[in-house]
């Protein structure tokens, strides 16, 4: 048996190790008994005849519905004896797999064990991880492990690569987190070229880590020998969970030249060539004197012919999904459904800034579950620190040398692990991005879970101008937001809400978004709520009572509708409405205004903004209630060029703007 060799990282002098130095290679020597080695024959066969299940029902998918297969589906061909050996390795209690868009061959593969094995458990486990896009859902197995040890359970976590993702920055990035927190994760590389061991995955692999990371345990098995895969398995399995994690495990086809080929017609329209390592373990167990082939041809033929009868194919099915009387409220409990007049516990004078501050000080330190994953090169930067207000707390703090994806990627694991992780994104890091990506890889989580999991997760957006520097003045909430719709985003504008809604968002079971204006956090000042005070996220705040017209908006701009309807006082009764809340808002209370007033002016920062989706549903559910046109008005809140304000692109937002359009439909 081979030993598993640990490379070090690059001399100071950046000359490369050379394999006379004893800090180049360290042989880990790993106690593994005869019997855990070497596999029966009915063990192989086994492996055998659920590899062939997997085969077999991507090639009667194929035949069935007479299309080119998606690229997870092809992605997995030639990787079969692989997924058959994980999952005879897996601990079904308390292992977890990461296998990215290759889930759907896990979980044939799981349910072939089930129908092999007679073990109803294997049907049971549903593996996470998200798209295989940039390494993400290695990026979550890392969090995830994060969360686990965190609670000090040292269960091994299993992530499934493609050799085509090794040059991406985040697996050197992972690798190296995972080794400074000796994180229980096995990293499962598949190499499917032809070239089998001169491939040179294995070089890749060894060059980055070499490079980046320290003391990293990378082996290599051959992806056609049952044999060899378990326990090379079983033995990254050990060292991960003994300390000694990340560990790399490299599945390579073996070197023979007469392997048949696999071609695989790609989504893309080109052709892919993968070695049958399929076949070559059909070989291997030939040599066997026990094994008929016949006997494995029958077998063969029996699967397909169940297969094209069964159409919907039993090794898809998993199980249903939880019942609405399964799952409680993913906004949480408890909830004011108060204003804050009515609100009698004590308060003290402060800005919006140090009210968001000192609220995310207070979750972080009174609640055991939160921690906050810190980028340790942010100041240099960002713009802004938002960190500047929270006191530290001991082992509160997970510091990270990640971008700002591969940050919300590593939190969304740690919330799958039960952690619930704050991530900080500034507007110097894209957070449209950002969010659409998280968007997506939430989507699909709840979807391969069958919205079976919490997704605790808290996230800090900033956007806008400072009061005194525009330069960056044309972020809008609508360039934080666009991308991901699916999320759900709060918005303060005063410090009583500032209390209430984040609060709020840390009883939630799904991620929320808080959105922060940077010149409101400064220019905004108010009464701020001391005790425990909560506001149910959804819930719009109604300012007086109109007859005559209603302005809705939401942060800073709240503000600004505000002072015209103070300045309209006398003329007109003016009802202004915060959202609060963009993705998915208070239908009653507008529903209730728009009753009450027949009037409604709408204010946003962008076009493509919640002031688009508020005229949308005002005109389909409350247009008879109208007795003017819905006006709505965009711009920004500070100084823009001449050019675009004479394109009509963009305006500025001022008091003179907004009383000049609530002035004209009130005369209509």
């Amino acid at each position: 048996m081979k030993d598993l060799a640990f490379w070090k990282r690059r001399k100071k002098d950046g000359s490369s190790p050379s394999n006379s130095d004893p800090e180049f290679i360290t042989p880990v020597s790993i106690d593994t008994p005869k019997t855990e080695q070497f596999m029966t024959l009915e063990e192989k066969l086994q492996i055998f005849k659920a590899a062939l299940i997997s085969r077999s029902v991507t090639t009667s998918m194929i035949e069935l519905t007479r299309v080119t297969p998606s690229s997870p589906i092809a992605g997995a061909i030639s990787s079969e004896v692989v997924f058959a050996a994980l999952v005879k390795v897996l601990n079904l209690e308390s292992d977890e797999v990461f296998p990215g868009d290759l889930v759907l061959a896990l979980q044939i593969a799981l349910s072939a064990f089930a129908e092999l094995s007679g073990h109803e458990e294997y049907k049971r486990k549903l593996p996470f991880g998200g798209s295989s896009a940039r390494c993400a859902h290695l990026i979550q197995s890392v969090g995830f492990a994060h969360g686990k040890k965190r609670n000090a359970v040292l269960d091994a976590v299993f992530c499934v690569l493609t050799s085509d993702q090794l040059h991406s920055l985040e697996f050197v990035e992972a690798m190296a987190h995972s080794r400074k927190y000796q994180l229980p994760v096995v990293i499962v590389v598949l190499d499917r070229s032809l070239s089998a061991p001169s491939s040179g995955v294995l070089a890749v692999v060894k060059h980055e880590i070499d490079s980046y990371a320290d003391a990293v345990a990378v082996s290599s098995a051959c992806s056609c020998d049952p044999d060899d895969l378990i326990v090379k398995l079983t033995e990254a399995k050990k060292v991960a969970t003994s300390g000694g994690g990340p560990v790399v495990v490299i599945a390579t086809s073996c070197d023979h030249l007469d392997h048949q080929i696999v071609e695989v017609m790609q989504s893309s329209g080109y052709v892919s060539l993968m070695p049958d390592t399929l076949e070559c373990l059909k070989g291997r167990l030939m040599e066997d004197d026990r094994v008929e082939l016949v006997d494995l041809d029958s077998f063969e033929s029996s699967i397909l012919d169940e297969l094209k009868r069964e159409r919907e194919g039993r090794y898809l099915g998993q199980s249903q999904g939880a019942t609405i009387e399964d799952q409680a409220s993913v906004l949480g409990e408890p909830y004011n459904d108060l204003s804050f007049d009515e609100y009698q516990g004590p308060r003290h004078l402060g800005s919006l800034g140090e009210a968001l501050d000192h609220t995310f000080s207070s979750m972080l330190s009174e609640n055991k579950d939160v921690v906050l994953v810190s980028d340790e090169l942010r100041h240099k930067v960002a713009q802004m620190e938002l960190t500047d207000g929270l006191e530290p707390s001991e082992g509160k703090t997970i510091t990270v040398n990640f971008r700002a994806d591969a940050r919300m990627q590593l939190a969304l694991g740690m919330s799958l692990a039960g952690t619930r992780p704050i991530v900080e994104v500034v507007d110097s890091e894209s957070p449209s991005t950002v969010l659409q990506h998280l968007s997506r890889e939430h989507s699909l989580i709840i979807s391969r879970t069958h919205n079976l999991v919490d997704l605790p997760l808290v996230i800090r957006a900033v956007y806008g101008g400072r009061e005194t520097d525009y330069n960056d003045g044309l972020y809008s909430m609508a360039d934080v937001t666009v991308l991901a719709q699916s999320l759900i985003s709060v918005v303060p504008s005063t410090p009583a809400d500032a209390v209430g809604l984040v609060t709020q968002a840390f009883a939630c079971k799904e991620p929320i978004v808080v959105l922060e204006n940077r010149q409101a956090r400064s220019m905004v000042r108010g009464e701020t709520p001391e005790s425990n005070y909560r506001i149910r996220v959804g819930k719009a705040d109604v300012i007086g009572e109109g007859r005559d017209l209603t302005i809705i908006t939401c942060g800073i701009l709240r503000h600004h509708a505000h002072s015209v309807a103070e300045q309209l006082f006398g003329e007109a009764y003016v009802e202004v409405i915060d959202l609060r809340s963009l993705n998915f808002f208070d239908t009653e209370a507008i529903s209730a205004s728009v009753t009450r007033c027949s009037k409604v002016l709408i204010l946003g920062e962008r076009e493509g903004d919640f002031a688009t989706r508020v005229a949308s549903y005002i005109s389909e559910r409350s247009f008879w209630e109208l007795d003017a046109p819905i006006k709505v008005l965009y711009g920004v809140v500070g100084p823009i060029s001449e050019l675009a304000q004479t394109q009509g692109a963009l305006r500025v937002m001022s008091l003179t703007t907004i009383e000049k359009a609530a002035r004209e439909l009130l005369s209509l």
